[in-house]
This record gives structure tokens, C-alpha cells and sequence, in this order.
């Protein structure tokens, strides 16, 4: 038994991001390296404001490396070499504090290696994004659910936009919004939906717009992102609410391309709820530069429990020996 859980330990400390061995190289080879960039602005359920950077140098294996001889900049601002804090990850990342997201400006990150020579990747901020997420406090889970939100949202090529609804941090389901959607700034998402859902809940829409960058063709790969996220929360029950519309079209505003567009996300609905297509979630993640992260939060949760279970089978030997002894 405790063979076993030791075991199970060491194998969830090997799945973490670590500090690469590459830290310890004086590195002049971009191709080593895989650049994951996002800048992010978040208002939490709360409406808690919050904008946070992290540059990740990646090797092949996924760690981060924390340069030897070099350094990271954005708008010629040099960034601080930081490690990740959780339980679960060691690995470095380049930041900076105070930081502020402006629309419709330009964000430039130079990386400079051993050998001085530099190497660029770049984004533009959108020129205007949503500033404002409306949705009920309560709602009948049996009924469609109604959600708009203010602010006009520019579709181009580079940002795209989701909504997320999710129950106690599990993914129900991520819905791409088209054109007709950000024009009439609303959707009505079908009840089924919340089928899985049997009691009363309380479940966390966000709101999400990502915009992509451009990275130097000499690294290996990689991506710059600018995300904007609005969340808040609502209480689903069976409660009678006579106010709302008895029988809502399932999806408003361009279904058929709405149903078409969520069937490309049903793989990702699925890792990030069983973990499930390993191969599948690693392209994702090269896509959007954000699926990594959250396996890893998922991890850190199971190992969590792991970690308990681990704990009490420690003490209950601990008690049979003592006993034993005695």
C-alpha cells in the first residue's frame, strides 16, 4: 500500500512543468525554443479587475527555461524571471507588475539570447472588446437561457470569441459566437444544456475574446495571446419564472452556424472534463496556448486528493505499528 502511493506521487511529480535543464545553457539557438505568451485581463464574478502576464520559454519537453545569459522585454520594458508558485509546477516564466491592457495598441516582445542577438514577437489589442456581461441572478434550468452583453466586439481573422459555462469549475460547454451574435450583442443557449445538472446550481458563464500574435519563424513554433475574459454567476433551479419566454428558438441569431462551430469543440469539452485524447490535446494546446494550463489545474486537483489519500494511509500504518509494537 504504501509502495503504491508512493508510486503514484512520483508519477504525478514527472507529468509537472519543471525549470528545463536548458536553464543551465548559455542558449543561442532560438530553435530550441518554443515562446508561450499570453497577456490577460480578467473581471471575475466578483467584478474584481485583474491583468496578468506570463512568458513561458518552453522546451521541447514542455518546461520552462529561465535564461542563463539573456532576457525578455515588452515595449522595452525588461521583465523579471519569476517561478510558478503552485504545488505542482517549478517552472520559470518572465513578468512584469502594474501592467495594463490598452485596446488597439501594439505589444512587443523582444527576446534576447546568449549571443545578443534578438528576436521578436509581437500582438495588436483589439480596438474595442465587450465591457459589460448581462445575465439573470436566477434562472429556470428547464427553460433557454438568455445572455447579452454590451460594448461593441470587432470580428476579424485574428480574435476570435467564446462562451464558457461552467459547473463547479467543470467545463458544460464552450459555444463560438459568429458574426450575427456580435452584432446583436446576444445569445440564447439551449436548456439541454443543463440536462447533467439535477439539483440546484450554481454555474459560472464567461464571456472571451482572444486575439493572436504573430512569433519569430526561428523559434520552435509557439504563440502570443491577448485574452479578455468577463465572468459572472448564476443560480440555476426548477423555480417558475412567468416572466421568461415559455418556448425561446434553441439557438437566436445564426444557429446552424452556431451548431456547425460548436461541433469543432466537442473534443476540447471532453479533455478538459476526462482528460481524455492526449495526442489531441496537445495540438489544441500549440493552437490556443491555454488547454496546457488548465490540464495542469486539473492535475494539481487530482494530486490534491492523492496527496490526502497518501496522508491517511501513512497514519493508519503509522497506528498498526504503534499497536503492534505496544
Amino acid at each position: 500500500m504504501k509502495i503504491f502511493f508512493l508510486f503514484l506521487f512520483c508519477f504525478f511529480l514527472l507529468g509537472c512543468q519543471q525549470n528545463s535543464a536548458l536553464s543551465d545553457v548559455e542558449l543561442s539557438d532560438p530553435s530550441l525554443i518554443t515562446p508561450q505568451i499570453t497577456l490577460q485581463k480578467t473581471i471575475n464574478e466578483n467584478g474584481k479587475e485583474k491583468t496578468k502576464l506570463k512568458v513561458y520559454l518552453n522546451d521541447k519537453n514542455g518546461d520552462g527555461i529561465d535564461l542563463k545569459k539573456g532576457s525578455v522585454k515588452l515595449n522595452k520594458q525588461a521583465l523579471n524571471s519569476q517561478t510558478d508558485g503552485s504545488l505542482l509546477s517549478a517552472a520559470p516564466f518572465y513578468t512584469i507588475k502594474n501592467l495594463e491592457l490598452i485596446n488597439n495598441r501594439k505589444y512587443t516582445f523582444v527576446i534576447t539570447l546568449a549571443d545578443d542577438k534578438n528576436y521578436t514577437c509581437y500582438i495588436n489589442s483589439p480596438k474595442t472588446t465587450f465591457n459589460n456581461l448581462v445575465v439573470p441572478e436566477y434562472h429556470n434550468k428547464n427553460k433557454n437561457l438568455t445572455i447579452s452583453w454590451t460594448g461593441k466586439v470587432s470580428s476579424n481573422i485574428k480574435t476570435s470569441h467564446y462562451l464558457k459555462i461552467k459547473n463547479q469549475g467543470v467545463l458544460l460547454q464552450k459555444i463560438a459566437l459568429n458574426s450575427d451574435n456580435l452584432k446583436n450583442r446576444k445569445l440564447i443557449v439551449n436548456s439541454r444544456i443543463f440536462n447533467q445538472i439535477k439539483n440546484r446550481a450554481e454555474i459560472t458563464i464567461t464571456l472571451e475574446s482572444k486575439t493572436s500574435g504573430k512569433v519569430d519563424k526561428k523559434f520552435n513554433g509557439g504563440n502570443v495571446n491577448i485574452i479578455y475574459s468577463y465572468s459572472k454567476k448564476i443560480t440555476l433551479d426548477d423555480f417558475d419564472d412567468s416572466n421568461e419566454d415559455t418556448d425561446p428558438p434553441e439557438y437566436a441569431f445564426g444557429e446552424q452556424e452556431n451548431e456547425q462551430e460548436n461541433k469543432a469543440y466537442e473534443n476540447e469539452v471532453e479533455i478538459e472534463n476526462e482528460l481524455k485524447n492526449k495526442t489531441s490535446n496537445k495540438k489544441e494546446d500549440s493552437e490556443s496556448g491555454g488547454l496546457f494550463n488548465k490540464l495542469l489545474k486539473l492535475q494539481k486537483w487530482i494530486f490534491s486528493i492523492f496527496s490526502l489519500v497518501l496522508i491517511v494511509g501513512l497514519l493508519s500504518l503509522y497506528k498498526k505499528k504503534k499497536n503492534s509494537s505496544s
